[in-house]
């Protein structure tokens, strides 16, 4: 069955089009309209709702759109799903598209995030008075209800709270526009700073352009590598591939202000080492606030690049492996570490092919091909180049003039170990026999003592022969432990002792201290590890539990007086009833 919403206007919510839906059909409650509309009882939801599948269905004849389009063109979800995986976003779809979207705001960290999200729906008063000029009415837009943005994205103009709730708790709680905004008596409730406007309006533009589409200087893929590089790039780093935390931070504050970062809720921690600031640098796994990537990024794109000359950029890149054919034109997709040596960035670059090197620029001629500055792994294909000249009959040393390769790579790849002949049986044989002399000449055959008299022949064994070296017979220096083992029986009836004993003197000690496990134990001059074998130690255990005094026992016992030398104690213990000057102080008179 179908249901005829209205068209939505430019930047509408579908929360804003039920709204006005249920105003022109003059309905008295909106319980039954929008489970028509969704096909289920649902609550209503101005961010993000579900059951669309159902709405397309029902809305086809007049919109044609599916409910991806909805999703895209009518919520928030675009904009909390921007900097998500891929595969977690295609979950979330079918999740809005079904019935079953209980806890998507929890699982997208609508409702879990730092950032201060709005109570109630804003709209800006230009933006109202031009709706009315134009359409005769006013609606909700979705770039006024993003959390984070607190100017109109087209005026600049602070953005007006209403007494629409931004969370509705009722499943009639659809409030239209044009009657909410239209009290007299709202006024401007937030007055910023110019400072602090111009920032907001930069973060409202991102934040408007996250939820439009994808941003080209900052793709979603691997988010945190494009920061950690551009971080790198500017001039943030301490050593290789380190982010400079503290330089980040100082810089980030000053950029923005500590009232501007705290009126977003975004504050930095300074000194804890774990602010979201230095987090979303790192590889993780957490979601981070689409506010809190648009302030990263701004603050990046503001700081100007050192070495843009040196800098190979975000990718994708070409493979320069000369002896390898690849179907797609960008084989190397990301960088796997980047580091800045000498003022100059060093990139760790891996192709599909097994190619692996690094690199520093690009060449000139082409932005996307990157110069070899070291191998690092040449994979297959240059095995399979080294072999096919070895075998038209060049020499190791001619492939490696060829290959602009060293000739003991060229070794390498043709699977020879070093440049040196292997031994000969026979040379093998007399290493044998002077080894076997040499053993016997020795205390108890000690391989060990043989190989200090003799090193270079045990290398030559251990390198060329080594399974005959060690499967043949030599004593060992072992020396068994002089204490031998340990006799728990023993140990555990003197600790026992030493631990009721350290008991009594700790009960005994003027002030009056309370007998706890590792008082005993210290007192007794046990080592604390005791209680990593306690288990073998049933005496000490018994003793320890006995002996071991409540803090309500310790009360108790510090309330009775004790009689030392005809002498009473006071009170709390510190002084003899006829040396004490505390205020207040009782004799216990028990």
């Amino acid at each position: 069955m179908s249901c005829h919403l209205p068209l939505p206007y430019p930047d509408e919510l579908l929360y804003s089009v039920i709204a006005r839906y249920l105003v022109h059909i003059g309905a008295k409650g909106a319980y039954a309209a929008a489970g028509h509309l969704f096909g289920r009882a649902t609550k209503a939801q101005v961010d993000i709702s579900g059951s669309l599948g159902a709405v397309s269905e029902r809305t086809w004849p007049t919109w044609h759109m599916t409910g991806e389009e909805i999703i895209n063109r009518l919520t928030l979800f675009p904009y909390y799903s921007r900097y998500m995986p891929r595969k977690r976003v295609a979950t979330y779809l079918k999740m809005l598209l079904s019935d079953n979207s209980q806890g998507i705001h929890a699982r997208t960290g609508v409702n879990g995030s730092r950032v201060k999200a709005p109570r109630f729906l804003r709209f800006c008063r230009i933006c109202r008075e031009t709706d009315l000029e134009r359409y005769g009415e006013t609606y909700w837009y979705r770039s006024h209800q993003l959390v984070g943005v607190l100017v109109c994205p087209e005026h600049g103009e602070p953005l007006i709270d209403t007494n629409a709730p931004m969370r509705p708790r009722r499943y009639i709680d659809y409030a239209d526009a044009t009657l909410s905004t239209s009290n007299a008596m709202i006024a401007d409730n937030r007055v910023l700073d110019e400072n602090i406007r111009i920032k907001a309006l930069q973060i409202t533009k991102r934040c408007q352009e996250m939820l439009l589409g994808p941003i080209e200087l900052w793709p979603a893929e691997n988010i945190s590598q494009g920061y950690r590089q551009a971080v790198i790039e500017r001039g943030f780093a301490e050593g290789p591939s380190v982010v400079s935390q503290k330089n980040v931070e100082n810089a980030f504050d000053s950029f923005y202000g500590k009232s501007f970062l705290a009126l977003l809720g975004c504050e930095i921690q300074k000194g804890t080492g774990n602010s979201w600031i230095n987090t979303i640098f790192q590889k993780h796994h957490s979601l981070f606030h689409p506010v809190e990537h648009a302030l990263v990024q701004i603050f990046l794109e503001s700081v100007p690049v050192r070495q843009s000359d040196n800098f190979i950029g975000f990718g994708p890149w070409k493979c320069p492996n000369p002896y390898a054919k690849h179907e797609e034109t960008f084989p190397i997709t990301k960088a796997k570490s980047l580091a800045r040596r000498k003022e100059q960035f060093v990139a760790s670059l891996t192709c599909s092919c097994g190619f692996k090197f690094t690199c520093s620029q690009t060449s000139d001629n082409d932005p996307h091909l990157p110069i070899v500055k070291k191998h690092l792994q040449f994979g297959p294909t240059w095995v399979a180049e080294a072999k096919r000249l070895r075998e038209a009959g060049l020499s190791t040393y001619s492939i490696g003039i060829k290959m602009g390769i060293a000739y003991s790579t060229v070794l390498h790849l043709l699977n020879k170990k070093s440049s040196h002949h292997a031994p000969s049986t026979q040379q093998i044989k007399q290493w044998r026999e002077e080894w076997i002399k040499l053993l016997d000449s020795v205390p108890n055959k000690s391989r060990a003592i043989a190989r200090e008299r003799c090193w270079k022949l045990y290398n030559r064994l251990r390198l060329h022969d080594r399974k005959w070296l060690f499967a043949t017979p030599g004593n060992t220096t072992h020396k068994p432990h002089p204490k031998g083992q340990v006799n728990w029986a023993s140990r555990d009836e003197e600790w026992s002792r030493r631990l009721r004993d350290a008991s009594r003197r700790i009960i005994e000690e003027i002030p009056l201290a309370r007998v706890t496990r590792n008082a005993m134990v210290t007192r007794a001059g046990i080592c604390s590890s005791i209680f990593s074998y306690i288990n073998r130690l049933p005496a000490c255990r018994l003793a320890l539990n006995e002996s071991y005094e409540s803090p309500k026992n310790f009360r108790q016992r510090s309330q009775c007086s004790v009689e030392t030398s005809g002498s009473t104690l006071c009170r709390y213990r510190h002084h003899r009833e006829d040396k004490c000057h505390s205020p207040g102080s009782r004799i216990c008179d028990k």
